[in-house]
């Protein structure tokens, strides 16, 4: 009943969970915590030789997967510039890879931990059922998939 909830005001342990999403990001983001550094040692030796385009899919299953169980914003913050480095060493456009990279990032609705939106869906169980979040996580991710491959060849064209 979207009228009588709405009317009992704001849902506070929604506005804590943003909060508390903040410091998270940081510490990910930071030089201290040797994260972005780790994985760029991992990924670069890997790559190395390989195809562009199987590069992108790659990077854009993990972008997928991972943002689906942490931080959308923190985990595209925290690894994007490491993948767009890594991507324009192999002759990735990385203007084209960012832009794939942003709208994957926004499909993450699977669980409350992915993103704000799906911290909002799954957190508040007055308004939506379990079940109905999930679905709805479900069709956001494949919606989110089918513009990428849609994505690709118009951008291929453009860039």
């Amino acid at each position: 009943d979207w009228p009588k909830n709405s009317r009992r005001g704001v849902d506070w342990s929604m506005v804590l969970l943003f909060v508390a999403t903040t410091p998270i990001g940081n510490a990910l983001e930071s030089d201290k915590s040797g994260i972005i550094s780790t994985v760029f040692t991992l990924v670069e030796p890997i790559v190395k030789g390989m195809s562009p385009l199987v590069y992108i899919v790659i990077v854009l299953a993990f972008f997928l997967i991972l943002t689906q169980f942490a931080h959308n914003v923190v985990i595209a913050i925290a690894f994007a510039p490491t993948f767009l480095t890594i991507g324009a060493s192999i002759g990735v456009n990385i203007a084209f890879l960012s832009a794939m990279i942003c709208v994957i990032a926004q499909t993450a609705f699977l669980t409350p931990g992915s993103s704000a939106t799906g911290a909002i869906v799954h957190g508040n169980t007055r308004w939506v059922e379990v079940k109905q979040a999930y679905f709805v996580g479900i069709v956001g991710i494949l919606i989110g998939v089918i513009c990428i491959i849609t994505l690709y060849p118009t951008g291929a064209l453009l860039f």
